[in-house]
């Protein structure tokens, strides 16, 4: 049923078209739905959930995040599924972590793919499912996927492949497949050759891989060169020459290479004829929010991980005694059995404290602590004893405290991998070819986007670019240790690839101090919100180009960013706009002052939290009803500038243009307090978050709460046949020729009851027995 308004309801209407007041002039309404010019409903009642998440009263809910038949709500403890579950994250060996925003003020999320991607200051997080108890962090890291090391068979079963005098190098891909069928690959590692100089017979290359985490990958894809002479230099150019499928708990596998250049498969996505490195699968930086557009996800105001590049010379064979040069160096010594000393025969000359020891007499990972004189002291005590050996000590890199072996091809062992497979990991991958005049680059990066700064030293540290601090120095000598923040930056993925973010897929959008506030997609345009403007994106399959929109119209509340109907809406320092077709246009105009006296508010109260959040959540935020067209802002409980809009909904209908408002502390269902936010649940219905509890829109039933501003009458109809209540008071109308009611009261009547007047001017509106009562004129 709908009813026109005449005058008189609390409130405000906008849309006048068809009542008796000037256009223009605001009208009074609360607690209905307007969705065309003149004509009101009643807005549909909000009940409360008694169960999971729903109903729990030490949180208090700050977001709705759907995702498929559940809905998600983010709190200030954290995120809970629909059970009451906190969604969590883990890397590897580490413990959960609650993920916890870039800023608190930006709660994005986004679908796609059948995923639900929420920006963290960790990262991107995922949830694959809505029956998931946990996140996932996006993507896959190369760091735990490495080769410990690589030989020639020249016997045995396998068909022959690389003859004397001929070389090839591989790659390695880590890949994954989620439950919706996604299926992720890593950054390729750092090419690694394999040659066959001279001697022998034809034989086949083998490969002994690693991996740090079980769980990490369901497989390892190899990809290898066609051969060349070891005369000239291998090219980048990689096609698929086999699969390794990760079984159960096993982290090393052994990959012997049979398959003939004309066999090769699928060319690897980062060689030269697909784009090159430029186009590797990097994961998602952490970001304070996020965007689908034209089959990508755009990730804004984004953080790195803190990362230094580091390289080196690599002499694999180095005379023992020799001062200078990063490798191994064999002295001869004598060790006892549960002693943490070695003696040494001879010069300790190029010995380092760090240096790692990698023979079977110490357990993995053992370094050099001490030297004095002709004996070392090493951080773990021998197992065996030997007396006059060829001992093994590689030179090594120190991260946070520990030693980890630069080992065979100049490569860091899979010890620093796996002794930091946790959520506070440091990883490593190699560059290739490495930088100018160095035989090993590499890239040392926290696994997290969230991480501290990193110590760093090594053994030989001299002979490294930059200069690396050895055993016991400082680590301020090294400078050069950096993390990209860039509140102004974006990135994307490739299409249909949600967590793969090639370094080419970049860019930095107006002044650098500015932050990124929001990322609004319509159908041609991908609008980014700045602080200091509006700019906008277009383009399609990865190229995009950026440009100014409109440097005057600000952002005020990233809250309050709604895309609805084709357009973006947003609280900006003009007042309530709307972005369409490349145009803003403010449409609160006709409430210009009220308008103006909120946005006033908003923005004192920014300037003193001091990072952009109202209040500290409290009452400010946003959504959109798209069944009804309407655009939802959440007004604080306290407004002193306009103390008769605390604590209500701000309602802008596109469909008619019209506001209205939505009282949420006094209601005829109950009082369930100021919102602290607003959300549309996964079956899409209305949500109104508060502390303690989420109440979600029913449908059919009316809220039927209009209540009188003043004094009206009934002094032109009869009513007639109605008994009911009015204020807890027994009435009987029987053709009383007027009567009186205040604001606050209602009347109640029983199912059948009409009220009828002789025009049908006074008519009755009978929902959950309440009645809402609506005279056409003003007294």
């Amino acid at each position: 049923m709908t009813f026109q308004t005449r005058g008189g309801f609390q409130g405000l209407v906008t849309a006048v078209a068809e009542t008796s007041a000037a256009p223009g002039a605001l009208r009074i309404a609360d607690n209905v739905v307007c969705r065309k010019r003149g004509v009101l409903e009643p807005r549909p009642a909000y009940t409360a959930s008694t169960s999971g998440a729903w109903q729990l009263q030490t949180h208090t809910y700050l977001a709705a995040h759907p995702h498929g038949a559940s809905t998600l709500f983010e709190t200030n403890n954290g995120v809970l599924n629909e059970s009451g579950t906190p969604m969590q994250f883990s890397l590897a060996t580490g413990s959960a972590v609650t993920p916890q925003r870039v800023r608190r003020d930006i709660r994005d999320s986004v679908m796609a793919r059948g995923n639900l991607y929420v920006p963290y200051s960790s990262g991107v997080c995922v949830l694959e499912t809505p029956s998931s108890s946990a996140f996932r962090l996006a993507g896959l890291p190369v760091q735990y996927l490495g080769v410990s090391g690589t030989s020639l068979i020249q016997s045995g079963s396998h068909t022959p492949l690389l003859p004397v005098g001929q070389q090839v190098s591989y790659r390695l891909v880590a890949r994954k497949t989620d439950s919706n069928g996604l299926v992720l690959r890593s950054r390729p590692t750092g090419a690694i050759n394999v040659s066959y100089p001279a001697g022998g017979v034809t034989a086949n290359p083998q490969l002994v891989v690693q991996i740090a985490a079980v769980g990490m990958f369901d497989a390892i894809e190899v990809y290898r060169t066609r051969m060349f002479p070891t005369t000239v230099s291998v090219d980048d150019e990689m096609q698929l020459v086999g699969t390794i499928n990760i079984v159960g708990s096993t982290v090393s596998y052994v990959f012997v290479d049979q398959t003939p250049d004309a066999q090769r498969g699928t060319t690897l996505y980062t060689s030269p004829s697909r784009g090159g490195i430029e186009n590797a699968n990097d994961r998602p930086p952490a970001a304070a929010c996020a965007a689908a557009f034209k089959q990508s996800v755009f990730y804004g105001n984004i953080t790195g991980p803190q990362r230094i590049v580091v390289s080196h010379p690599w002499n694999p064979s180095i005379a023992t005694g020799t001062l200078a040069g990063v490798g191994v160096r064999r002295p001869e010594v004598s060790m006892t059995a549960g002693s943490s000393t070695v003696t040494v025969t001879g010069s300790t000359l190029g010995l380092e404290r760090g240096m790692v020891y990698s023979g079977g007499e110490f357990p993995a990972g053992t370094w050099i602590t001490a030297i004095s004189g002709q004996t070392l002291t090493m951080n773990q005590a021998a197992v065996s004893t030997v007396a006059n050996v060829n001992a093994p000590f590689w030179d090594a890199i120190e991260i946070n405290g520990a030693w980890h072996m630069v080992g065979s091809g100049g490569r860091l062992a899979t010890s620093l991998q796996a002794s930091n497979a946790t959520r506070t990991s440091m990883g490593s991958y190699e560059l290739t070819p490495p930088q100018a005049g160095y035989g090993v680059t590499h890239v040392i990066e926290s696994v997290l986007r969230n991480y501290p700064t990193f110590t760093l030293r090594a053994t030989h540290g001299g002979e490294y670019s930059p200069p690396l601090p050895k055993f016991g120095e400082t680590t301020t000598a090294v400078g050069t240790t950096k993390q990209d923040v860039l509140p102004h930056g974006i990135v994307w993925s490739s299409p249909d690839e949600p967590e793969h973010v090639p370094p080419r897929y970049s860019a930095l959008v107006g002044d650098k101090s500015k932050a990124i506030l929001a990322l609004a997609p319509t159908r041609d345009a991908l609008y980014v919100l700045k602080e200091d403007g509006v700019w906008s994106l277009t383009g399609v399959n990865g190229n995009f180009t950026i440009s100014p929109l409109d440097p005057t119209t600000r952002c005020v509340l990233p809250s309050s960013v709604r895309g609805l109907n084709g357009r973006v809406y947003f609280l900006s320092n003009k007042g309530l706009v709307a972005i369409e077709d490349g145009s803003i246009t403010v449409v609160s105009e006709p409430i210009r002052d009220e308008m103006a006296a909120i946005v006033d508010h908003v923005r004192v109260r920014h300037e003193v939290s001091g990072f952009h959040e109202y209040q500290f959540f409290t009452g400010v935020t946003s959504a959109v009803d798209d069944r009804n067209g309407e655009y939802l802002l959440a007004l604080p409980p306290s407004m002193p500038i306009l103390p008769s809009f605390g604590g209500q909904v701000l309602v802008f209908n596109a469909l008619s243009e019209a506001f209205t408002t939505y009282t949420f502390q006094s209601d005829l269902l109950g009082n369930f307090g100021t919102p602290t936010g607003l959300g549309v649940s996964a079956r899409g219905t209305p949500l109104v978050l508060r502390a303690g509890g989420v109440r979600q829109q029913t449908e059919g039933v009316g809220e039927a709460a209009l209540l009188a501003k003043r004094y009206r009458r009934f002094s032109d109809d009869a009513i007639t046949g109605i008994t009911g209540t009015l204020g807890g008071t027994p009435l009987t109308f029987n053709g009383a020729p007027a009567y009186y009611w205040t604001a606050g009261q209602n009347v109640t009547t029983t199912p059948g009851d009409v009220l009828v007047g002789p025009n049908g001017a006074a008519r009755v509106l009978q929902q959950l027995n309440v009645v809402l009562l609506v005279v056409d004129r003003d007294p």
